[in-house]
């Protein structure tokens, strides 16, 4: 559902199910704000997963993303040509913007 506007459900998940945003970033070799911008383009799939800080004694939920989407998402980028990426760029942008 690419560049959709609805609100996304994000899915609560354990923590081998679930990367953070840094840790997507990192597998992909893109920055955190990239993986802000698939995210609302639906290339990947939001989530949480509770976390502790034992500081402060309180729980509460870290947002990230599915191990699933990230693993789909980095097998796009090993298969598809730099055409394809500069096609899927230009519609999520296109998308994005409402033209």
């Amino acid at each position: 559902m690419a560049g959709s506007n609805s609100k996304k459900q994000i899915a609560r998940l354990g923590q081998d199910e679930w990367a953070s945003r840094a840790q997507a970033a990192e597998e992909l070799g893109v920055g955190v704000l990239r993986i802000d911008w698939l995210v609302s383009n639906g290339h990947l799939e939001p989530a949480e997963t509770e976390t502790y800080l034992p500081d402060l004694d309180v729980r509460g939920y870290e947002v990230g993303v599915t191990r699933s989407s990230l693993q789909t998402e980095k097998q796009w980028r090993r298969n598809v040509s730099r055409w394809r990426r500069w096609g899927r760029a230009l519609r999520d942008l296109l998308e994005t913007s409402g033209l």
